[in-house]
């Protein structure tokens, strides 16, 4: 049986004694009197990795979950939680006392994936009052949420996990004040708005006809309370076939988009309130997204 000794110095302050061939060590405390003599030694392989010139950090222990509280949102979407700094490591064949079960709780959770669209008590909504302003504001942030939609993907196409994921988060975020303005212009005057039900070809959605301004929403997005204060049975309507073609172009909007966001603040509408996340961390470099609107920082 071949056994190696291996002597060698690790500390931080020989990073900045080092230099690309060699590392310095006449700065360090000689060796003992009474340390071992060394009279026989193999050199070491050639295939195996140099040791480091420093120590390397504590490890940390992290643990990654659908959904955490106050965790960071990870770029696949996984919530990141860490646990605590791994001090130790110690082989279970030398411990002297095996640990005991541990003393928990167990309990029920709810494990299903978040819904898409906001929760929304139609009863505590405040009506909206109608205007151009306000229509036009929930227009370009339709509009742009396409754009972001589109982006995502490009986004993902190009590996770029951590900058799809933030586009994906203010995506949602724009279509849930989307969402919740829809329902509380519906709230203002329900005898003005007109409701159909499209046949999209992959699917159907509800339109809601504000006049000059139309916008759909899936049948999911649409609370029940809703329905009812328009006079309507959604079951009962028929899906009317249409020419239809999304657009992402935010070149010909009545607004831009911090225009639209500030608008909207200002009725209670903050998009930046509908984050799932405020930023994202790119875990292959170390940096973060953020996915806060500056218009309304």
């Amino acid at each position: 049986m071949n056994r190696r000794l291996e002597v060698w110095a690790s500390r931080e302050d020989n990073l900045f004694e080092a230099s690309d061939d060699d590392y310095r060590f006449d700065h360090l405390e000689p060796l003992p009197d009474d340390s071992p003599l060394l009279t026989e030694w193999n050199d070491q392989i050639d295939d195996e990795p140099d040791r480091p010139p420093v120590p390397i950090e504590y490890p940390t222990l992290t643990l990654y979950v659908t959904h955490g509280e106050n965790a960071e949102t990870d770029a696949r979407g996984f919530d990141r939680i860490q646990v605590g700094t791994i001090v130790r490591i110690e082989p279970l064949d030398d411990l002297s006392e095996w640990p005991s079960e541990p003393d928990y709780e167990k309990r029920e959770l709810d494990i299903s994936l978040p819904s898409r669209h906001p929760s929304i008590d139609f009863g505590e909504l405040d009506p909206l009052i109608w205007s151009d302003d306000i229509l036009e504001a929930v227009f370009t942030i339709n509009r742009h949420a396409k754009r972001l939609d589109i982006e995502a993907d490009d986004a993902y196409q190009a590996n770029a996990g951590a900058e799809a994921r933030a586009y994906s988060i203010q995506k949602k975020a724009l279509y849930s004040v989307k969402t919740i303005a829809i329902h509380r212009l519906v709230k203002q005057e329900p005898d003005k708005v007109n409701v159909t039900l499209h046949d999209l070809g992959e699917t159907t959605m509800f339109c809601f006809d504000f006049g000059e301004f139309s916008f759909h929403q899936p049948r999911e997005a649409v609370v029940d309370d809703l329905f009812d204060t328009v006079g309507l049975d959604p079951s009962e309507l028929e899906p009317q076939s249409i020419d239809f073609e999304p657009s992402t172009n935010t070149d010909d909007l009545p607004k831009t988009l911090p225009e639209a966001l500030a608008t909207l603040k200002q009725v209670g509408l903050n998009a930046n309130s509908h984050l799932d996340s405020t930023s994202v961390e790119d875990y292959n470099f170390g940096y973060h997204v953020s996915t806060t609107f500056d218009a309304l920082k």
